[in-house]
């Protein structure tokens, strides 16, 4: 029997590179006539699902709580909520279905459910530590395969054996080019929620050391990342930082990415497919990025200049040269514009992904 209906289960409530990859990959799947349902939190990505697709209600999957007492508390609290999860997505486990699996921490739900074969993960966590290594581990006797999103983000699943095809992100190719030239002080930007693994610490170490920059970070933190939000601004205020960090918040990706001299990565765990290089690429918005992880994929070949991670002086280094070599700008500009058009248009890679988690 054929695939008629697909459920997509994402673990949060909250919306960033991974639920907009979703969404567009629900836009394809309704365009091809499937019934879509999305499974996940009520909440931001709730609220964006068009109408005729369909929300099913899931209880928040992600783990919270301190250390001790209140961690072991939040252990037992989350595998209760995975096997609520579970039992609900069971209901829509027929041979005419696919479930795709969005995100890591959603994974052990189809376990739960006893679910026979029909699910699909579409990979966005590098596998690296070992919390989402044990994810994997509860999940996977529940999964048909696996779609990464980088080959990076691959070559873990494959070394332990687990089934795997890469498909890679896109963005719009139909983009104007930001202009390589920009009057006054040169601006560095992030385009990151503001979490730790993100390495803002480690980029507003590497602008303490660099004169005649400023930094701008655009994002927003998640719920419980309150305190290192606070810990930013306040390293934002220290000497040979105060008065050149601004915090935008919420902001539009393609006007910054046109303003800015150029753009970080500055992850500190591996990213799969980061949205926010690839988005510059398309401008030719030089990027300077950490060197691992879907990050190191989309900059190979020169689209990019790559760092250690969590190494400030080698990310300072390369913000002095990409500052001071307007000839290094213009030709990061043009390789990553050619990447991008030859291999991340998403009219291209959406349909891609779909038929692969359908397949």
């Amino acid at each position: 029997m054929s695939v008629s209906r697909v459920v997509f289960v994402s673990h949060t409530r909250s919306f960033s590179g991974a639920e907009a990859v979703m969404l567009n990959l629900v836009a394809e799947a309704v365009d091809r006539g499937l019934r879509v349902l999305v499974a996940c939190p009520a909440g931001a990505v709730a609220d964006k699902l068009p109408s005729n697709v369909e929300h099913v209600e899931l209880p928040s999957l992600g783990l919270s709580g301190g250390r001790g007492v209140g961690r072991a508390a939040a252990v037992a609290r989350l595998a209760s909520q995975w096997r609520r999860a579970g039992r609900i997505l069971a209901a829509f486990d027929d041979d005419s279905t696919r479930i795709v699996v969005n995100s890591l921490p959603a994974l052990p739900a189809v376990r739960f459910g006893r679910l026979r074969g029909t699910a699909t993960w579409l990979v966005h966590d590098t596998v690296a530590d070992r919390k989402q290594r044990l994810y994997v581990r509860i999940g996977s006797g529940a999964l048909r395969r696996a779609v990464a999103v980088s080959d990076a983000t691959a070559e873990p699943l494959r070394t332990s054996g687990f089934p795997v095809v890469v498909r890679v992100n896109g963005v719009r190719v139909d983009v104007d080019a930001a202009p390589l030239e920009h009057p006054g002080t040169p601006v560095i930007g992030i385009l990151a929620a503001l979490t730790e693994w993100k390495g803002h610490v480690p980029l507003l170490e590497a602008i303490a050391q660099v004169d005649d920059v400023r930094l701008e970070i655009a994002g927003e933190g998640f719920p419980g990342d309150e305190e290192h939000v606070e810990r930013l601004r306040a390293l934002a205020e220290r000497p040979g930082l105060a008065g050149r960090v601004s915090f935008l918040g919420r902001a539009d990706a393609g006007e910054c990415l046109r303003r800015w001299t150029a753009t970080v990565s500055a992850s500190i765990r591996p990213e799969a497919g980061p949205l926010g290089v690839l988005e510059a690429l398309a401008v030719g918005c030089p990027v300077i990025g950490t060197d691992h992880g879907g990050t190191a994929d989309y900059l190979a070949a020169g689209c990019g200049l790559l760092v250690a991670p969590s190494d400030p002086q080698a990310l300072a280094s390369a913000v002095r040269r990409v500052v001071a070599d307007p000839t290094l700008r213009a030709d990061l500009a043009a390789r990553g514009r050619a990447r991008v058009r030859s291999r991340h248009d998403i009219d291209h890679t959406i349909p891609a992904t779909l038929s692969a988690l359908l397949g």
